[in-house]
């Protein structure tokens, strides 16, 4: 396995998931500023898988919303997936699940999902 990746088998057992592309795992978690002060080095930042998961996260939970709650009017279905998959909801399930240690970003810069430094801590990479 390659040496920057030392960590995702404990988040595969912590997930109870096997990733069957751990390079996409690894560029799902490295920020932009990462990836910046490492130019050449075939580093991809997460900002598509972002974007992409973004949308697979609304439909979703959409979906399962929508089959848990048969009484719910649309706009309290709107309301719930909104608290569901906003920043401060997905950030208290990243520190629960210890994703925030696994986050690659230039020093200083605290992961989005992780705004609490003293939640998260720099995984081990080559500089």
């Amino acid at each position: 396995m390659h040496e920057t990746l030392s960590w995702a088998p404990a988040l595969s057992r912590t997930l109870d998931y096997a990733f069957r592309d751990p390079s996409l795992l690894q560029a799902a978690l490295i920020h932009t500023s990462y990836v910046n002060e490492r130019p050449g080095r075939g580093l991809e930042s997460n900002e598509r898988l972002e974007f992409l998961g973004d949308a697979v996260l609304g439909v979703v939970v959409a979906h399962r919303l929508y089959e848990l709650r048969p009484e719910s009017a649309e706009g309290e279905l709107t309301v719930l997936r909104a608290w569901l998959v906003r920043q401060s909801t997905l950030a208290r399930w990243a520190r629960q699940l210890a994703i925030c240690s696994c986050w690659w970003a230039t020093p200083g810069r605290r992961p989005p999902p992780c705004s609490d430094a003293s939640a998260w801590s720099w995984p081990s990479v080559p500089g």
